[in-house]
Formats: structure tokens, C-alpha cells, sequence
């Protein structure tokens, strides 16, 4: 099969919000939802979808079944697996913050509500616009 041409669409207007969170609760919430992925079955899911897609497939799905291999596989110790979540997840978002820094059109808040104002602020940009 061929590749479709690519076809401008009109640009859209958008809006950038990101929440900022304080390192502590970022780090707690990390260290909870890790737990939780734990608690939840993950163990148990990597080795229905190890059957279903195999292991190549498998390990295209994210660090999170990555790490779940190495315990199927005896590699890692399963009291290990929720700590290890936790700091592969709290490097992947210093990541995503360092690319998010470099975005200067992000409007950053800290609590949901503000988003409102800036919404409504752009909303009205957007209307004067059309």
C-alpha cells in the first residue's frame, strides 16, 4: 500500500495548562500509584499478556511491564518490583519536566480552579480573533 499524502488542516488554537506539584507530593504520588499498579494485578497481567503478545511485543508496552518481566523471569525480587516502579516513573517525569521547561507557552498553575481565569482570558482572545 501507498502512504496518503499528508494535508494541511487549519490550525487550531490551543491552550497549554500544566498543574505544578511540589517535588514531596510528586514524589508520594509516585510511590502510591507504583503500589497500587502492584496491588492491582500487574504481576498477573504481564503474565496474561506474556501468553496473549509474547515477550518482544511485551516489552514495546512500557518500562512498567519491562520491570514486571524481570520478576515473571526471577530477575528482580517481587518485594523490589513497587520500588523500582517508583524510581523509573520519578525519572521519566523529570523527563517530561525538562521538556515541558522548554515550552515557554505553558500556562503553569497550581490548584484546577486557576485554569478557569486563563481559559476564560483566552476564550475571549480566540473569539476577538475570529
Amino acid at each position: 500500500g501507498r502512504v496518503p499524502p499528508l494535508v494541511a488542516s487549519p490550525a487550531l488554537g490551543t491552550i497549554w495548562i500544566g498543574i505544578r506539584v511540589t517535588p514531596r507530593k510528586l514524589e508520594q504520588r509516585i510511590a502510591r500509584r507504583a503500589a497500587a499498579m502492584v496491588r492491582r494485578g500487574l504481576l498477573q497481567e504481564t503474565h496474561r499478556l506474556l501468553k496473549m503478545v509474547g515477550r518482544k511485543r511485551l516489552l514495546e508496552f512500557g518500562f512498567e511491564y519491562r520491570l514486571a518481566l524481570e520478576v515473571v523471569k526471577k530477575k528482580l525480587p517481587k518485594a523490589a518490583l513497587a520500588e523500582s516502579l517508583a524510581r523509573r516513573t520519578r525519572d521519566y517525569a523529570r523527563r517530561q519536566q525538562r521538556w515541558f521547561a522548554q515550552r515557554p507557552h505553558i500556562h503553569w498553575i497550581r490548584m484546577p480552579r486557576e485554569a478557569r481565569h486563563i481559559v476564560a482570558q483566552w476564550l475571549g482572545a480566540s473569539a476577538r480573533k475570529s
